[in-house]
């Protein structure tokens, strides 16, 4: 048998400036190998002395269920927000600095991107390295000091695989081609452990119509086999090691396809992202939501992220939907999420995630059409330089109270209504595309008035 693991350093002081830890051949037992690991497999692989061909490597023992994952705890005292962010250059631990945590610890939910970190310096102010994995459970402990009951979740891919990283972190610096010579830019996310580790072992990556490793329309990436029981528990079990570590669950980005959208993402979808056959890509869309389905189940009540509210209830338990347009589609949605969690008898959570602000248009659509564990989600991928992450405007603290009922459609003015606790009363005017003026975003006679 032949192992091959990552030699991980003892503490954040030991890890060198500018470059990896480098990828090491090493002979040990497979607890050993466990006890050094703490969040990629050890992979053994088997090589056939007959015909040279490496077999996949067998199952180790999967990692037990999360029994500390926290749902958010949804409140309706104010707008039910959540955020999803992350810093770039961060300390050498990988963390928020202080201005950013004021902001991102009143939050229930913390979602991080996959660049935590990824500039981070030392104190000498040199650009050091440090994995994605340190910097996140590094960061979700410093946001769980701040806020013992928010739910922080780290953004992991379930598809691409990330080891395009640039050398010194440096935005013009020369992509790493050591592990994947097809990477580009936007296969340069992020230092992942489990990335690294398994493209050594190419046996467990999707290959292409030509037998070559599969190469993504988008980043130039590889991809995960999930075709494979040992990848979906590979994939798992990465998550929940990251659970054990203090975080309460792990997005699941690429769930719903290039588009992000579950109606568009389809077998032909994946033949084209990926070149690979019609049965290749089946057997790979029905892994991968395998995966998916036994790791939310793995979670308890952590979450799984998914990108498109079709998978809700499906193969995710929460969703981070990029985008939350001020239109009746948006408050149809979040109606139907409500009434579909209620007829499953289980919590599904929503976050409509806002790219253009947090203007009352888009507040009173979300306000009309939220349910329990809606949130409307701020922030953006990353953030760098010296102003604070302050993705929580004041419209977010204001009084708000519980619906005092379901809104309330009327059809002469094609207007919503709906009022709460508090005394705020919102109004929205559904009738987009047909006011006077052509060129309203929403038409006339949306409003909120905020109560005391």
């Amino acid at each position: 048998m032949r192992l091959v693991s990552l030699r991980l350093l003892a503490n954040q002081a030991d890890l060198p400036l500018l470059q990896p830890p480098p990828l090491l051949p090493v002979q040990t037992n497979d607890d050993s190998c466990r006890k050094m690991l703490l969040f990629a497999f050890c992979l053994t692989t088997g090589v056939s002395a007959a015909a040279g061909v490496r077999t996949p490597p067998p199952l180790p023992p999967a990692q037990p269920d999360c029994t500390t994952c926290k749902w958010p705890k949804h409140s309706w005292a104010t707008i039910p927000a959540s955020i999803h962010t992350s810093r770039m250059d961060t300390k050498i631990d990988g963390t928020f600095t202080a201005a950013d945590l004021v902001s991102i610890a009143k939050f229930p939910l913390v979602t991080m991107e996959k660049w935590q970190g990824t500039d981070n310096v030392d104190a000498a102010g040199k650009r050091a390295f440090i994995w994605q994995e340190d910097a996140w459970v590094a960061s979700a402990k410093q946001i769980h000091a701040a806020n013992p009951d928010a739910s922080v979740v780290a953004w992991m891919d379930t598809m691409l695989i990330y080891t395009g990283w640039r050398v010194d972190g440096n935005a013009s610096a020369p992509i790493n081609h050591t592990l994947n010579p097809n990477a580009a830019a936007a296969c340069a996310t992020g230092h992942f452990r489990p990335a690294e580790l398994i493209e050594q072992h190419p046996e467990l990556l999707v290959k292409n119509t030509s037998g070559e490793l599969a190469i993504t329309h988008y980043g130039g990436c590889h991809v995960y086999d999930h075709a494979q029981a040992s990848v979906r528990q590979y994939w798992r079990d990465n998550c929940l090691k990251m659970t054990a570590a203090g975080l309460d669950g792990c997005g699941a980005d690429f769930s719903a396809g290039g588009h992000n959208s579950m109606a568009r993402n389809t077998v032909r979808d994946t033949m084209a992202f990926l070149n690979v056959s019609n049965a290749t890509a089946t057997e790979w869309r029905s892994g991968r939501r395998q995966m998916m389905i036994e790791t939310t189940a793995a979670l308890g009540d952590g979450l799984l992220i998914g990108k498109d509210a079709a998978e809700l209830g499906d193969h995710v338990n929460a969703v981070l939907h990029e985008g939350c347009a001020p239109n009746n589609q948006t408050i149809n949605l979040l109606r139907g999420l409500t009434t579909k969690a209620v007829a499953m008898k289980r919590r599904l959570l929503y976050q409509c995630h806002t790219t253009g602000g947090m203007d009352d248009y888009t507040v009173a659509a979300f306000l009309i059409g939220a349910g329990v564990d809606h949130y409307i989600a701020s922030g953006g991928w990353h953030a760098s330089g010296k102003n604070p992450i302050s993705n929580r405007p004041a419209i977010l603290d204001k009084p708000l109270g519980a619906p005092t009922g379901e809104a309330t459609y009327d059809p002469a003015t094609t207007s919503w209504h709906r009022s709460f606790a508090s005394g705020t009363a919102v109004t929205f005017n559904a009738s987009n595309g047909f006011c006077p003026n052509r060129k309203q975003l929403v038409c006339p006679g949306t409003s909120i008035v905020w109560g005391k």
